[in-house]
């Protein structure tokens, strides 16, 4: 019985662990430029707002010396991986030349073109359906259009309200709005456009888990056949 118990609180410490929210704090205004929190429950994670302390000229020479020899290490560490991301994705048929030149020889180009074009769609679906589970706790977006011509202005704004309103739509059909507020206005007495954005998209740590899950049974099913 105390096995049993053990058990069921291990699931459940799982369970917790993929069910405390993993907040995405953005932020954007002309003054401060794009900066992102990211914070995993009280946990901070990343935060682009804090400045990384300069280096010494010492270690500023010292790293210049060994820049180039890094570059190279990247280099080849870079093309391996990149090999291996694109198998992992289901593109190994452009993941090196010689893939390619396989590809074309068993399948031509036209079948080729083909089962890429369906790992593409593939990779976009799954994507856009981790994006569909993201549940924005608040949005904020505003826009002031102005211009030093009045005509211009008037332009300007309408060709953004073309712009934004389907986009909005578009995101409000695929995702969650906790809070969310959208404020366009055209002021003439302004000479150029001003543009800010707040908002915190919350996920899920077992979104993502289920995403890298279905990656990594397509390409188990692909390895077996």
């Amino acid at each position: 019985m105390l096995a049993l118990y053990i058990i069921l609180g291990i699931f459940g410490f799982f369970a917790l662990i993929l069910a405390l929210p993993i907040q995405i704090c953005l932020h954007y205004t002309e003054e401060d430029g794009f900066q992102f929190r990211l914070k995993y429950a009280w946990i901070p994670l990343v935060d682009s707002t804090k400045e990384k302390p300069e280096k010494p000229k010492d270690e500023k020479k010292d790293s210049s010396e060994t820049e180039e020899k890094k570059k190279k290490k990247e280099k080849k560490k870079g093309g391996s991986g990149a090999a291996s991301l694109l198998g992992f994705l289901g593109l190994e048929d452009i993941a090196s030349i010689a893939n390619v030149k396989k590809a074309l020889d068993e399948k031509g180009l036209i079948q080729m073109l083909a089962d890429l074009a369906a790992a593409v769609r593939a990779i976009f679906a799954r994507i856009f359906q981790l994006l569909g589970k993201g549940v924005f706790k608040h949005f904020t977006l505003r826009v002031v259009v102005g211009d030093e011509d009045a005509a211009d202005a008037a332009m300007n704004y309408g060709t953004i309200c073309s712009i934004i309103y389907p986009t909005i739509t578009l995101l409000d059909s695929a995702m969650t709005f906790r809070r969310r507020t959208v404020d366009l206005r055209c002021d003439f007495s302004e000479e150029k456009t001003r543009i800010s954005f707040d908002g915190q998209l919350n996920y899920r740590p077992w979104h993502f888990v289920c995403l890298l899950g279905g990656f990594i049974m397509n390409y188990l099913k692909r390895s077996v056949k």
